[in-house]
């Protein structure tokens, strides 16, 4: 069963690409942690709950509503419906499953379409959450292609969570140097507020 979304048009380097929905609605700073960290009361958009419990509860269960609130969206954007394959954003930090890889092979089965995990890969062990604009820019070069794709076709690319955009600006660069990857559209289930 979809969720409501409010979608959020991201520009880029892509094609096409949305945000489902903010990712944090509300945050209240409450204290520091012991280590000065500071520590919030977050709200969450209905899908940024769902998200947040899949990716870091263990709520596997999450990823039904999560899909069918992406394939209804999708359906409602037909101008984005005519890719062949999805494609997700490669992951950094290893997890006993990987929440966008879960996301596009269940969205992928459901629309009868290609899913392929290993087209691009991140050469990078450095987890760009936390990074500032700046760390993350220097991280530049660390995306590249390690299949081309065999005929020419359109791909979406996946991403849970967008936050400066860094990672899928240059995913989408590398993919731009395959000659026989036509449009490419993006999207996130979430996105934050804040552009750093």
């Amino acid at each position: 069963m979809a969720v409501e979304v409010h979608p959020i048009q991201l520009n880029g380097n892509w094609d096409i690409g949305y945000a489902l929905d903010q990712h944090v609605i509300r945050s209240v700073h409450i204290a520091d942690d012991p280590f000065g960290n500071p520590v919030f009361d977050n709200t969450y958009s209905e899908i940024g709950e769902l998200l947040t419990k899949f990716k870091y509860k263990g709520r596997y269960d999450n990823l039904t509503e999560i899909v069918s609130t992406i394939e209804v969206f999708l359906r409602s954007h037909p101008e984005m419906m005519d890719f062949e394959t999805i494609i997700p954003v490669p992951p950094t930090k290893f997890r006993p499953y990987q929440p966008t890889w879960e996301i596009c092979e269940a969205l992928a089965k459901d629309l009868n379409r290609f899913f392929i995990t290993d087209v691009l890969v991140k050469e990078s062990g450095v987890e760009s959450k936390g990074l500032s604009l700046e760390e993350k820019r220097q991280l530049s070069g660390t995306i590249r292609q390690q299949h081309r794709a065999k005929r020419k076709h359109s791909v979406l690319l996946l991403d849970d969570l967008y936050k400066t955009g860094t990672t899928l600006t240059e995913c989408v660069s590398v993919l731009r140097r395959d000659p026989l990857i036509d449009k490419i559209y993006v999207l996130t289930v979430t996105k934050t507020k804040n552009p750093s």
